[in-house]
């Protein structure tokens, strides 16, 4: 994760914009549509709107566990859950 964030960090600063962040993120095989992407992107720039490498780990582990967590609840990989297994998702997550 770390030789990617450092890839796709293309001015050096230590920290990447939101353009970045897509290319790192399919790099990573974490994939998510535009909307999921646009909220987490909100959720974990700073005010600069740039993600810091520690922000880029967080969103990265979230987003990794979130994925393995659904397709566990997701037995017949279809790419669907029901409402009641999100929320026993929720309740693991917490």
């Amino acid at each position: 994760v770390r030789n990617n964030f450092v890839a796709y960090d293309r001015d050096r600063s230590g920290s990447i914009s939101r353009q970045e962040l897509v290319a790192v993120l399919g790099a990573c095989r974490l994939l998510c549509s535009e909307q999921t992407l646009n909220t987490m992107y909100q959720a974990y720039a700073s005010p600069n709107q740039q993600i810091s490498y520690i922000s880029f780990i967080a969103l990265a582990a979230d987003l990794a566990y979130n994925q393995t967590l659904f397709s566990w609840f997701d037995s017949d990989k279809d790419g669907k859950i029901t409402y009641d297994q999100f929320l026993q998702m929720q309740a693991i997550s917490k």
